[in-house]
């Protein structure tokens, strides 16, 4: 059997482990290739709207267990295979090299006995990691039954390792997997959460670093609808596992027939929407601090299908609200449904300063859908307050919920079981837009997550206004103001020099702000109807500028402005202005401006600089890289934010070993890296460095392994191309070698 049959046969049968973060653990330094981030790096998106972070693989699906919910079951009749220790670490590196993946999620079958097949994956880790040099993330599952000898070892290797329990409860697990038992997979969490004290202990005692042992800790999974237990026990066991045992993740994994035969034949698939609201729920308890008994009504024991975990609790508290956001604690936003993490920092970090208003919340990213029916600003209401709470559940119902789940509260029949509708097993966007936890990204140490908050581009005036563009001159009006267009090169120098100019020029106004190319600084016919100033590339001017404003601000806002500038959002020029004629430094370019219009433009320049951050992470996944006949690795791209600069020095971390080439083809510029040094230089549109004939056997074979890999790993029963799009829009899909099958290495 080839490679290729190989691959096919063993994503497929990896698919149904949900498990895919490649976040918790950083790796830098040293010899070898490869680095791994804390947040984690997707690189694409499967048919089924799943992030692809991991090469995810069973090293065989030969299994001497017979689950009755396991497609690779010992009583099932189907094409077994293997992978060689060799065939995995080559795939894994060849796939890494060329930015497919952000490293290898491996699981088995258990063939021979546990220890055996656990000795087998360490073996794939120790390779990597020894012989390759391989830094990048490494997720181990650990084989049920295996002693503590090998699932230590699995720990120095591994970043994640993880056991799962599938179902809930000792009886359902001997009803439906007789050789494991619950005792025994909690036992081995149990020793994974006292090696990893021990390790951190260590290292703290002795003021020294120890060998990490699974920095980035551990998960299991659920399987959620395969046995009877309800909503409340699973969320108590998942409690159970993050405050006892200390685990990173808990996944659910809402259960797909794949079996026609046995216990579970006549189990039809579980609906996707009671994942999706575990989930919810799960990231209450996780990370924003709720009870598992704050979740669930009374005797309640499942969770309302119709609506979100927070809005029920919400409105099962609704005499705590609305929130006044002007005066409330940090906790009391995080638990009023709309607000999220980032959303909550900011009223918290503006309010003091700058006057709020529902328009500025909304570009803080609430989701004012639903926090309009809990919060007041400056207490004024959005809703009127007389609605009563089966209004408010109706109001607030998910439209994507099965149709018999609608209009009302939880029942027997939360997911609409009974109603006779098909089930939707597709795929969902777990949040519906709350805004995430943050994901730290570039250079400043900055935030990136989330959807863009400012939807709307204003074009600014004196005061932060709108201002209509006019045709004729700008007259002068009886206070000396002179209402001017400016037109600079496009360059930061050039933007830092217009704001010397206008320090300097106190009575100058910029109307608007064009991008030029130093040819076109020449005046033009419409200059002739309007006044214009053309600002001259002054490094002095721009140097002077940057010493005043750091001395008076610091240096992290003038990071602020230089991301906020290289988003290349329109009209960011206007906002930069507005924000250095608001800033705490007093006539810092000329005219104070009111703390409102500050707040409001340094809210721009945080969404353009999460904008470019975001930009920056997306093209550390989307890279596709080729390599040429000199050995060069060539990855095109057409980022919407210009982040050549940026986005090199972190791939110089992740490909050190490598020659590589990274062409911004919308803006005409390369990066080359070879042997430790980066070099930029400008390149013509049409100079395309292609791949040499004698190397495009080669190439094509791991493109064709690579979009194998792709079309297998997705479930079926979940396709939602939808959800693909939302995540991998089209605009992306030129140079990525999985969605343009038209692209070759030849």
């Amino acid at each position: 059997m080839d490679l290729l049959e190989k691959l096919g046969i063993l994503a497929d049968s990896a698919k149904y482990d949900v498990s895919c973060a490649s976040s918790g653990s950083s790796r830098t330094g040293g010899n070898g290739f490869g680095t791994t981030r804390s947040w984690g790096v997707c690189h694409t998106w499967s048919a089924d709207g799943r992030c692809v972070s991991l090469l995810k693989l069973l090293f065989s699906n030969v299994c001497i267990y017979d689950c009755a919910y396991c497609i690779n079951r010992r009583s099932n009749d189907i094409l077994r295979t293997s992978f060689t220790v060799d065939e995995l670490v080559d795939l894994t590196v060849n796939f890494y090299k060329r930015n497919y993946i952000e490293g290898l999620f491996l699981s088995s079958g258990v063939f021979g006995d546990p220890d055996y097949t656990m000795d087998k994956l360490i073996r794939v880790a120790r390779r990597l990691r020894k012989d390759e040099g391989f830094r990048g993330y490494i997720h181990l599952k650990i084989i049920p039954g295996t002693t503590r000898r090998f699932v230590e070892e699995a720990g120095r290797y591994a970043d994640r390792l993880s056991v799962n329990i599938e179902l809930p409860s000792e009886s359902s697990l001997r009803r439906l997997a007789p050789q494991k038992s619950k005792g025994s997979i909690v036992g081995v969490m149990n020793h994974l959460t006292e090696k990893m004290e021990e390790n951190r202990e260590e290292g703290t005692r002795y003021s020294r670093p120890s060998p990490s042992f699974a920095p980035a800790g551990q998960s299991t999974q659920l399987i959620v609808g395969a046995s009877p237990e309800t909503d409340r026990t699973i969320m108590n066991l998942s409690s159970y596992f993050y405050r006892r045992l200390k685990l990173r993740r808990v996944y659910y994994s809402a259960f797909v027939p794949v079996n026609t035969d046995g216990p579970l034949s006549h189990v039809a698939g579980a609906p996707m929407h009671r994942e999706h609201r575990l989930y919810q729920a799960d990231w209450l308890i996780r990370l924003y601090k709720f009870d598992v008994s704050e979740l669930f009504e009374d005797d309640d024991e499942s969770i309302d299908g119709n609506l979100d975990p927070k809005t029920q609790w919400a409105l099962r508290h609704y005499h705590l609200f609305p929130v006044e956001v002007v005066g409330a604690d940090y906790e009391t936003l995080l638990r009023t449904p709309g607000i999220g993490f980032r959303s909550a920092e900011r009223i918290v970090r503006y309010r003091r300063n700058t006057r709020l208003d529902f328009a500025m919340l909304k570009k803080f990213g609430v989701v004012l859908k639903r926090a309009r029916y809990f919060i007041t600003c400056h207490g004024v209401h959005l809703e009127p307050r007389e609605l009563a709470v089966e209004s408010l559940r109706d109001l607030l119902a998910d439209s994507s919920c099965p149709p018999a789940a609608v209009g009302g509260k939880a029942s027997s029949d939360p997911y609409g079981k009974a109603s006779g509708e098909a089930l939707s097993t597709k795929q969902l966007l777990l949040f519906g837009g709350e805004a995430e936890p943050y994901v730290k990204c570039g250079k400043s140490g900055r935030y990136s997550a989330g959807e863009d908050d400012a939807k709307e581009q204003p074009v600014h005036g004196a005061k932060g206004t709108r201002v209509a563009e006019t045709s004729g001159a700008a007259a002068d009006n009886s206070s000396g103001i002179r209402e001017v267009f400016f037109r600079y090169d496009g360059t930061f120098t050039g933007l830092l020099s217009l704001l010397e100019k206008l320090r300097n020029n106190p009575e100058l106004v910029p109307v608007k702000i064009e991008r030029s190319s130093n040819s076109e600084l020449s005046p033009r016919n419409e200059d002739f109807f309007r006044d214009t100033v053309c600002i001259i590339n002054d490094r002095s001017a721009a140097d002077r500028f940057i010493e005043r404003f750091v001395k008076k601000e610091s240096l992290q806002s003038l990071e602020l402005v230089h991301s906020a500038f290289l988003s290349e959002k329109p009209d960011i020029e206007m906002a930069i202005v507005d924000f250095c004629r608001g800033s705490v430094s007093r006539n810092l370019i000329g005219r104070e401006d009111s703390s409102d219009s500050k707040g409001a433009s340094f809210v721009l320049l945080e969404n353009a600089e999460r904008r470019f951050f975001r930009e920056i992470e997306r093209f550390l996944g989307f890279l596709r890289f080729h390599r040429n006949k000199d050995g060069l690795f060539v990855a095109e791209m057409e980022p919407e934010c210009n982040i050549l600069s940026d986005l090199a020095p972190l791939m110089v971390e992740r490909m050190s070993s490598q020659k590589w080439c990274i062409i911004d083809r919308k803006r005409n510029r390369a990066a080359f890296h070879s042997q430790g040094r980066l070099a930029f230089h400008a390149v013509s549109s049409g100079d395309v460095l292609r791949i040499d004939c004698s190397e495009a056997e080669e190439e094509d074979e791991n493109i064709a392994l690579w979009r194998h890999y792709i079309e297998r790993i997705a479930v079926k029963e979940r396709i939602n191309t939808a959800l693909q799009r939302h995540f991998l829009p089209q605009k992306y899909h030129r140079y990525l070698t999985e969605m343009n099958k038209s692209r070759t290495a030849r």
